[in-house]
């Protein structure tokens, strides 16, 4: 089951923490590139992230990555979640299984 985040489009702290995995094996993001691929449930509309963070630290904490969103894209609506890492020439979706993929829930501001 795919872990559900919950934020408010006007939160000031905007970073999420993830570990990536392939084949339920940490991998090393410490020289990947990596984007985040959001994706509106309703629109199927795609926003790239590209502030993605690779903890320092891959050897205590391997594929332990933190997304970075502007206020811009915590727009109200229900996302889903996948990172796109590029290591050397290859590149690989995290997760592969669509139905793990996290569900990030975007609440409009407070009244």
């Amino acid at each position: 089951m795919a872990e559900k985040i919950y934020m408010a489009s006007t939160d000031t702290e905007r970073t999420v923490t993830f570990d990536l995995y392939l084949d339920g094996e940490a991998q090393d993001m410490g020289s990947a590139t990596i984007e985040c691929h959001m994706t509106n449930t309703r629109t199927n509309t795609v926003t790239t992230i590209t502030d993605i963070l690779a903890d320092a630290d891959q050897v205590t904490n391997t594929g332990r990555i933190v997304t970075e969103f502007t206020a811009d894209q915590l727009v109200a609506g229900t996302y889903t979640l996948e990172w796109e890492a590029t290591i050397g020439t290859s590149i690989v979706t995290y997760p592969g299984n669509g139905d793990e993929r996290p569900v990030l829930v975007v609440r409009p501001a407070a009244a």
